[in-house]
C-alpha cells in the first residue's frame, strides 16, 4: 500500500506468521498522528509492539491532555528531537525491494522537523529477524532518541548492554539490540497502550539517545530478533561515510555469522 505509506514485510500467511507493518506515508490531516516511521510486529500471533491507540477522543482540557499523551511521537516506535512531536508526516518512499525473499528492504524518508530528516531502512533478513537503520540527518543539534514500546509482559531492560528481552512463557520472545554513537544512552520511559476506550495498559518502553552535533549525522542500528531460547551474540557497525549517499551499508554478525546488508536506491 505504497500510496498510502503502509508497508508489510511477511514470511507466510498463516497465524504463526512473522509480520511487520511499517506506517511512512503522505500527510493526512485529520485521522491522522504524528508518528512516521513507527511499525506493529507479529510473531506467532503476538504483536510484540502495539500502537500506542487513541484511549479518549474529545472532551473538556484534562481529557485533550490525555488525548494528547497517546498521540506523541515518542509514544510511537520512531525518532524525536529533543522529545519534541514531529511537525511534518510527508514520508517518501525511497526503496521498497522485496525481490529477495533473504533480504527484503524498505527505505523512507520524512522531513519531521525544520532541520531534520529521519532516514529509516528496513531490512527483513532470513525471512527471520529485522535490521532497523535509522539516520538524523540535517543542521538540527539536540537530543535524538529511537523510542520502542512493547506488549504488556515481563521484560529485561539491560542498559549496559542497549539490549530488551522479552520473558514470555510460552518460549515465544524476542532480542532488541542497539548500536550507535559512542554518547548513546538506554533509558526506559512511560508507556500505556489502549486496545478499547477509555481503557489502558502499562507496558515497557525504552529509547535510545544521543547527542547530535549541528550539520553532523546520527545514526542507531538497531536489531529485533525472535527467538525461543537462549538470545544470540549481535554486534553491528555502520559502514557509511556519507549520510548524503543514496545508499545504506551495515555489517551484522549474529553468533559470528556475518550478513553484509546493503540498501542502494540509485
Amino acid at each position: 500500500y505504497e500510496n498510502a505509506g503502509f508497508h508489510i514485510f511477511r514470511n507466510g500467511w498463516k497465524e504463526d506468521a512473522t509480520v511487520m507493518v511499517v506506517k511512512a506515508g503522505p500527510p493526512a490531516f485529520w485521522h491522522n498522528q504524528p508518528d512516521n516511521g513507527t511499525f506493529e510486529l507479529f510473531v506467532k500471533g503476538r504483536n510484540f509492539f502495539p500502537d500506542a491507540g487513541s484511549y479518549v477522543y474529545a472532551g473538556d482540557e484534562e481529557v485533550q491532555k490525555e488525548r494528547d499523551w497517546f498521540r506523541q511521537t515518542r509514544v510511537h516506535n520512531t525518532l524525536t528531537l529533543d522529545g519534541k512531536n514531529i511537525e511534518e508526516t510527508n514520508s517518501k518512499c525511497l526503496l521498497w525491494d522485496i525481490s529477495n525473499p533473504e533480504n527484503q528492504i524498505l527505505v523512507t524518508e520524512n522531513q519531521g522537523y525544520p532541520n531534520l530528516k529521519h532516514r529509516r531502512t528496513v531490512f527483513f533478513v532470513d525471512n527471520t529477524f529485522f535490521v532497523i537503520v535509522d539516520d538524523a540527518i540535517g543542521a538540527a543539534a539536540g537530543d535524538v532518541a529511537i523510542h520502542y514500546h512493547l506488549s504488556e509482559g515481563r521484560m529485561n531492560v539491560d542498559k549496559k548492554r542497549f539490549r530488551l528481552t522479552s520473558k514470555y512463557n510460552d518460549g515465544n520472545n524476542i532480542v532488541v539490540e542497539a548500536f550507535g554513537p559512542k554518547s548513546m544512552k538506554m533509558e526506559e520511559e512511560e508507556s500505556w497502550v489502549s486496545y478499547a476506550y477509555r481503557q489502558k495498559n502499562k507496558r515497557t518502553g525504552v529509547a535510545y539517545h544521543a547527542n547530535k552535533q549541528s550539520d553532523s549525522t546520527t545514526s542507531f542500528i538497531t536489531v529485533i530478533y525472535p527467538i525461543t531460547s537462549k538470545a544470540p551474540r549481535i554486534s553491528a557497525k555502520y559502514l557509511n561515510g556519507d549520510a548524503n549517499a543514496s545508499s545504506v551499508k551495515v555489517e551484522l554478525s549474529i553468533n559470528n555469522q556475518i550478513y553484509n546488508l546493503h540498501a542502494n536506491w540509485n
